[in-house]
C-alpha cells in the first residue's frame, strides 16, 4: 500500500468558498482580469513619460472631494491639523471605497481606524455639497481682500485713471494690533 503525501491547497483548488476565490482575485495585483492603472499608462506608446507621483490617488467617489492631509510633521504626529481639517468635513476614505487593482497603502491609525496612507499624509474625503459651500466662502474673502487692496491703491497711488495711471512696483502697509511690544534693554 503507497502512501501520497499530504499537499496543501491553493485557494484556487476546487472545494474552496466562492467568495475566497472572489477576495484572492480582487487582491491579486498580477491577475489579468484586474484592470491596472499604472500599466495602462505605461503601454500607451504614444504618451510622454511622466514620473510617477508619491501621492497618486485612487480616483476621488462621485459626490466627493478627497485631498492628502497631513497627519505628522517631521515625525510628530499633527494631531491639531487633523482635528481641523475633521472640524471642516473632512473624514478618512475608507480602504473598501477603492476600486480593484489601485494600490493603496492601508495601514492601522491608533484612533481613525484602517487609512490610506502615503508617508506622513492620509487621504481624506467630504461630499461636494460642504466642498462646494467653503469655496464660495473663500471666493467672497478673496474678492473682499481684494477689494481693500484696489480701494487703498485708488486712494494712496498717484497718476489718475486709465493709461495715465501710475505703476505700483513695490506696495507695503504696515498692520498692527496697536500695541508696541516692550523691548528689554
Amino acid at each position: 500500500m503507497t502512501s501520497t503525501p499530504n499537499t496543501l491547497k491553493s485557494s484556487t483548488a476546487a472545494g474552496s468558498h466562492p467568495m475566497q476565490d472572489k477576495l484572492a482575485a480582487d487582491r491579486n495585483p498580477v491577475a489579468s482580469s484586474v484592470p491596472s492603472y499604472d500599466t495602462d499608462v505605461m503601454e500607451d506608446e504614444d504618451a510622454d513619460f511622466k514620473i510617477p507621483l508619491l501621492t497618486n490617488a485612487p480616483p476621488a467617489r462621485d459626490g466627493f472631494a478627497q485631498r492628502w492631509i497631513r497627519l505628522s510633521a517631521l515625525g510628530v504626529e499633527d494631531i491639531a491639523h487633523v482635528m481641523r481639517m475633521r472640524n471642516l468635513g473632512w473624514s478618512p476614505r475608507s480602504p473598501d471605497t477603492v476600486p480593484a487593482g489601485f494600490f493603496a497603502p492601508v495601514v492601522q491609525h491608533a484612533s481613525l481606524g484602517n487609512v490610506i496612507s502615503n508617508g506622513d499624509m492620509i487621504l481624506m474625503e467630504r461630499p461636494m455639497r460642504i466642498h462646494e459651500k467653503q469655496r464660495k466662502s473663500i471666493e467672497v474673502l478673496t474678492r473682499n481682500q481684494t477689494g481693500a487692496v484696489e480701494q487703498y491703491l485708488g486712494r494712496n497711488v498717484p497718476g489718475g485713471r486709465g493709461f495715465g495711471q501710475g505703476e505700483v512696483s513695490e506696495f507695503s502697509r504696515k498692520v498692527t494690533t496697536g500695541r508696541v511690544p516692550r523691548i528689554a534693554d
